[in-house]
Order: C-alpha cells, then sequence, then structure tokens
C-alpha cells in the first residue's frame, strides 16, 4: 500500500540542502582525486630513451618512464611525479654528454614532490629506485635551490666511482620519509647511502648495507664544506661500513639525531 507523506516547507528546504551538502562533497573529493595539471603519472617501469609526458583526461600527464617524469618535472617546478606502490623503476640509460636528467642518474633541478596520489596501500608499498645490471651512476641528484620531497621510497644500487654520493648526492633541500637506502656505494669521498651538502630531513628512514671512504651510511658536510644541516628522526642507520671513517656516519655539519638507531655500522680506522 502506498503511503503520501507530505513536507512543510522548511523540511523541503533542508532536504535540499543537505542534498546540496552531498553534492558539493562529492565534487571537492572528485577535484582532490583529479591529477593536478603538472603531475606526472610514471607509467613504464624500465629506461627507454625518453619520451614526451602526453596529457590525460581529466588533468596531469602519462609518461612512459621515470625519467621523462623527472625531465618534464624539471622544466615545470612545482611539479609531482606519481609513483605506484610495490613497483621498481630501473634505470639503465649510462651517463654520457651533459650532467642532466637525460642519460645516468636523475638530476632534479627543480621543486619536486614524490607520491601515490590516493592511492591506499596496506602491505608492499614502497617504490623502489634502483640502477640496473652494471649500472656506474647514483641513482638521484639533487642540485642547489632544488626541493625534493618523497615517501615510501627505496634507493638502491646506486655505484659511484671517482664521486661521491653512491645513492644520493644532496645539494639542494631533500626531505624523505619512510624511505630506505640500500645497498649504494661509493669510492671517492663520502655517503655511500647519502652525501648531504644541503638541508636533510630524514623521517623513519633506513639506511642500511652501504659501503664509501667516509661516511658508509650517511655523509654531512666535508672538510672544506661545513654549511651542511641534516635531521634524523626515529631513523635506522644500520649495517654500513667505511673504509676509512665514520661507518655509519660521517659529520662535518651540523647534525640532529632524534632517536633511532645506529648498530652494526664499521669502520678501518674510526668511527662506527
Amino acid at each position: 500500500m502506498l503511503q503520501h507523506f507530505h513536507l512543510t516547507g522548511k523540511q523541503a528546504a533542508v532536504i535540499m540542502l543537505v542534498i546540496s551538502l552531498v553534492l558539493m562533497l562529492a565534487l571537492v573529493t572528485a577535484a582532490k582525486a583529479a591529477p593536478q595539471a603538472n603531475t606526472y603519472i610514471v607509467g613504464g617501469t624500465n629506461d627507454p630513451t625518453p619520451g614526451a609526458c602526453t596529457p590525460i583526461v581529466g588533468g596531469g600527464y602519462s609518461c612512459p618512464s621515470l625519467r621523462s617524469a623527472v625531465i618534464a618535472a624539471n622544466a615545470n617546478p612545482g611539479s609531482t611525479i606519481r609513483l605506484s606502490h610495490g613497483v621498481t623503476y630501473t634505470l639503465s640509460i649510462a651517463p654520457s654528454g651533459n650532467d642532466d636528467a637525460a642519460t645516468g642518474d636523475l638530476n632534479l633541478t627543480a621543486d619536486t614532490t614524490f607520491n601515490f596520489g590516493n592511492v591506499l596501500c596496506m602491505s608492499n608499498c614502497a617504490a623502489i629506485i634502483q640502477g640496473g645490471a652494471d649500472w656506474h651512476d647514483r641513482i638521484l641528484n639533487i642540485a642547489v635551490g632544488a626541493h625534493v620531497d618523497g615517501f615510501l621510497i627505496t634507493i638502491r644500487n646506486g655505484h659511484v666511482t671517482g664521486a661521491d654520493g653512491g645513492g644520493i648526492l644532496n645539494n639542494g633541500t631533500l626531505s624523505l620519509s619512510n624511505g630506505t637506502i640500500v645497498s649504494n656505494t661509493t669510492n671517492l669521498w663520502g655517503g655511500g647511502g647519502i652525501q648531504n651538502y644541503g638541508t636533510l630531513l630524514l623521517t623513519d628512514t633506513l639506511i642500511l648495507s652501504n659501503t664509501a671512504n667516509y661516511g658508509g651510511g650517511l655523509a654531512t658536510g666535508s672538510p672544506s664544506f661545513y654549511t651542511t644541516t641534516a635531521t634524523l628522526d626515529n631513523c635506522q642507520i644500520v649495517g654500513n661500513q667505511s673504509i676509512n671513517q665514520g661507518g655509519g656516519i660521517y659529520n662535518f655539519g651540523t647534525l640532529a639525531i632524534n632517536g633511532g638507531t645506529i648498530s652494526n655500522n664499521s669502520a678501518k680506522q674510526s668511527g662506527s
């Protein structure tokens, strides 16, 4: 049996207001989910000759590789590079010619944020950026003046000969949370995992099994370069090795360590 309901004017107004609020919330949610104009979504995991990033419906760009996304982000300061959870991005184009993002390590010259969009993840969430077979360069090179932010990123298998910063060379500002820096090496100066000449903020990050002349895990500053700042919040510096000094950390700048663990690092001379 059908029943008829009669709404007063006030009740109808309240219902219309609720419907309007729901619609507005849906529009705001959709706007947040849609990529912004300078969002570069990485589609490929290998390292072919860099191709152009192409516009996608709803905003943002689709990029054939991580290298292509970095090149596009360098041309558009304030960009976001969107990675995928649990995916490994492998670098294979050997360094050649100009020291830029087209070959070798990924040179970041503009403010850039790495994230995963609004995708939720419960396990195997980190994106891995690594050097491929016979890779002989670091992984990331952050230029003076560039601010780079990352979350849930693993940097591994960077190998440098005759330079410092096996995994990452930071001359700008780098903030990394819930990251892992693992199995990177350098044989010249310092920073098997990270060499910092700028401003570094690591939060809940693991630096593991890296090797260098000085500062197997992390070197910040150098004997001729003291104007550096590094802050480590609840980080783990474990199992790194130095041929000379500072198995875990070698510091010539301003260093703050807030919680965390420094253990099982080794150095042939001093400062494990």
